[in-house]
């Protein structure tokens, strides 16, 4: 892997009320409202860009107050993939698992100031999530 960058990233609260309402606790992955995206751009030999998209909307009656955005870019340069993984699989799965601590990092930084205090993510399957979103948007188009 060549680099990765923040693209973009985005926080707000979803509470404008004067009270103050308990700050965020480490959430559980299944009380979690996120979604994952990921972009990918074939260049030249070698090397795949991908783009991680985190959305993850507030749940008050969980304790998360934040709608939050964050893109991360990645250029991952490779020659061999281990045996059995295709190139497709790599950047539409793995890659999105390897960036995904760094969104976590900046989620925790974004909020870590704001008036609920920090959010903290739980590690989660991305991998899982993935499938899911796929199986979700196959049944809806079909």
């Amino acid at each position: 892997m060549g680099q990765i960058r923040l693209d973009e990233m985005f926080c707000r609260s979803a509470s404008y009320r004067q009270e103050i309402l308990p700050p965020p606790k480490r959430l559980e992955t299944d009380s979690l409202n996120i979604k994952i995206s990921v972009k990918t751009w074939e260049r030249e030999e070698g090397r795949v860009d991908v783009e991680l998209g985190v959305q993850i909307d507030p749940d008050l009656e969980h304790g998360q107050p934040y709608y939050v955005d964050v893109y991360l870019f990645a250029r991952f340069h490779f020659h061999d993939l281990p045996e059995g993984l295709t190139r497709d699989e790599f950047t539409q799965r793995n890659a999105a698992a390897i960036m995904f601590p760094y969104a976590r990092e900046v989620v925790w930084s974004l909020t870590m100031r704001g008036k609920y205090g920090c959010l903290w993510l739980p590690t989660v399957n991305v991998i899982g999530l993935l499938d899911q979103a796929r199986e979700r948007d196959a049944v809806e188009a079909g």
